[in-house]
């Protein structure tokens, strides 16, 4: 935590003393430019200093503020304007002191919050009401209670980060055929349950000791509706649809869907397409 503050105080620094400069650098320009001794042919328009400037703050303000959802980084409402503050009226907030190591404000733990990658269950409850989602027709009560704590707080995100297994005994246990429900809440087809099927058949590439690790074998994964297949993602050759965020297992279905395997177990997923959250997925595996 102490070392994501100091990140951000550096570079909060750094924005604010180059914006600075420009501000000043700007302001004796204009002191020279009127002073009386001076004269030139070729001079820089009062107006175009002052949109330069203008810029200046914007593009190092939108840096900052990428950097701080990269990190995943969420201030308070309070800190959210005292930012605000800092980024619109630099030279005020610079006349503020930094508290010292030893001392201790009343905020001094809620400063930086890390976010975490998942809801918990009170803002899903919210979020089923917000999209007005009906969870009632899933009758596998343990599925619900245990997926709706693992639900990504920013789907496109989450999946961005993730990266595709390389590995053949990362992935080998993975190996199996698998059959499952999923549950729709949300889109075209909320409300309906379809089946699911699944095959994952990986092995060595090759005996040879530099390819040993590397993976080839066949990936494929149905989604139907009453017997009519209308989702066949498959895969000959390299991994190109398991990957893996941390501990957490993801699986493409689509280029557009995917299911999150809250570990690197196939047993539940939360199914998402177009970075939403549309379903919930039970697996069994058959062999």
């Amino acid at each position: 935590m102490k070392t994501v503050l100091t990140i951000i105080f550096v570079l909060v620094l750094m924005i604010l003393s180059f914006i600075t400069g420009l501000h000043y650098g700007d302001s004796n320009a204009r002191e020279v430019l009127s002073s009386p001794g001076f004269h030139s042919k070729k001079l820089i328009p009062e107006q175009k200093c002052q949109e330069s400037l203008d810029e200046a703050k914007k593009y190092y303000g939108k840096a900052f503020l990428l950097f701080l959802t990269n990190i995943g980084v969420m201030l308070s409402s309070n800190q959210t304007q005292e930012l605000n503050t800092l980024m619109t009226n630099p030279k005020d907030y610079q006349r503020e002191s930094f508290p010292k190591d030893n001392e201790k404000t009343a905020s001094s733990n809620t400063e930086v919050v890390i976010l975490p990658d998942y809801l918990s269950n009170k803002p899903f409850q919210e979020f089923l009401k917000k999209q007005n989602i009906n969870i009632e027709h899933i009758d596998d009560k343990n599925l619900v209670n245990k997926n709706s704590n693992f639900v990504l707080k920013d789907p496109g995100v989450f999946y961005v980060r993730s990266k595709f297994i390389k590995s053949y005994q990362q992935i080998s246990p993975l190996n199996g055929l698998y059959a499952g429900k999923l549950y729709l809440f949300s889109g075209k087809n909320k409300g309906e349950t379809h089946d699911i099927e699944m095959t994952i058949e990986f092995n060595q590439k090759s005996e040879n000791e530099n390819e040993k690790d590397q993976i080839d074998g066949n990936f494929n994964l149905k989604i139907s509706e009453d017997g009519n297949i209308y989702s066949n993602s498959r895969g000959n050759g390299g991994n190109g649809d398991v990957r893996m965020n941390q501990n957490s297992l993801i699986i493409e279905a689509s280029p557009s869907s995917f299911f999150h395997f809250e570990q690197s177990s196939i047993t539940t997923a939360n199914y998402y397409d177009n970075n939403q959250l549309i379903g919930f997925a039970r697996f069994r595996k058959l062999n």
